[in-house]
């Protein structure tokens, strides 16, 4: 699963949620500062400006599936 703008209040209780329901999960976030990986999940670090790189980690998230 592939989670965009992962840094928010509202997305940092759904990766905990999902986490904890066994997915696997992907953040991509534009700050990963923002984010404590005390959650232990891949992030990578984009903006939703840079479409081929979103496009790309979209692609290898449902491969992954």
């Amino acid at each position: 699963m592939l989670i965009i703008k992962s840094t928010g209040q509202t997305s940092k209780l759904v990766l905990k949620k999902v986490l904890q329901a066994g997915h696997q999960v992907i953040a991509y976030v534009r700050s990963p500062g923002k984010l404590n990986n005390q959650l232990n999940l891949p992030i990578i670090k984009g903006n939703l400006w840079n479409q081929s790189k979103l496009i790309n980690w979209m692609k290898q998230s449902i491969q992954s599936l």
